[in-house]
Parts: structure tokens; C-alpha cells; sequence
């Protein structure tokens, strides 16, 4: 329940709102109560940072290999002390349907997907990589 009150002499306005802390990847938040009439906030997004930078890497990495910055995977992979079979895999993601992209740029993404489901083998077709990941009835 908010509260406001003011001082006898109108100078100060002293309102109380009920508030909760949590803390989510080393961050602290305040949860604010909705207000009466207001709509809660149902589905949060939950932006996973692991996927987050494996489709940013991905991007980059193509580009790099298109652009000639590096010349094969190989080379990506020893310039990044990597696994080649790791890159293969990362830049493999930029083949994701765009749908499943952005539901993982937006933190929409089923709680049942994670980065190592993505980083197996997937159908190449859009549609059937949804059924794949089970984004379709």
C-alpha cells in the first residue's frame, strides 16, 4: 500500500512505496509493486549473456572470414586460442531463423533453450528449426 503524507506546513511530501531487493548476475534491482489498476510485468526477459555474446561472436567472426581479416578458421582459431571445431560451431549460429535470433537478442527465449542446445547440429530450414527447438505446436 502506497502512502503519502504531507507536513502541516506544505513544505515537505513524504511518500512511502514498498519495495524488494534482488540480485541477478552480481546486480542489485528494486521490484516496485504494481499500483492499483496496473497490469503486472508477466514474462520478464531473461537475457542470457553466454548466447548474447556467442551470436555477437558469431556475427563477428563471419564478417572477418568475408572480409578477409583472417583467412580461414584455422587461423581465427589459433589467433583466439580456441577449438577450429568451436568456431565452426559459434559461426554456425548465424544460420539460426531470424525468429529465434531475436527472441534471444530480446531475452524471449524459452527457459529450456540454452547455449549448448544451440551449439548442436539444427536443421538448416527456418521452419524446421523451430520445431527443432520446439517453438511451434
Amino acid at each position: 500500500m502506497n502512502k503519502a503524507m504531507i507536513s502541516l506546513d506544505g513544505n515537505i511530501i513524504n511518500i512511502c512505496i514498498p519495495v524488494n531487493f534482488t540480485r541477478k548476475f552480481g546486480r542489485r534491482y528494486m521490484i516496485v509493486p504494481p499500483t492499483e489498476g496496473e497490469i503486472p510485468f508477466i514474462n520478464p526477459s531473461r537475457k542470457d549473456d553466454k548466447m548474447l555474446k556467442a551470436l555477437a561472436r558469431a556475427h563477428k567472426w563471419s564478417q572477418w572470414l568475408e572480409t578477409g581479416k583472417v583467412k580461414n578458421i584455422d587461423q581465427l582459431a589459433v589467433e583466439n586460442e580456441i577449438n577450429p571445431s568451436y568456431v565452426s560451431r559459434i559461426i554456425r549460429l548465424n544460420l539460426l531463423a531470424p525468429n529465434i535470433k531475436e527472441m534471444i537478442l530480446d531475452g524471449t527465449q524459452p527457459k529450456s533453450m540454452k547455449l549448448t542446445e544451440l551449439l548442436q547440429p539444427f536443421p538448416d530450414d527456418w521452419e524446421a528449426q523451430n520445431r527443432h527447438f520446439g517453438l511451434t505446436a
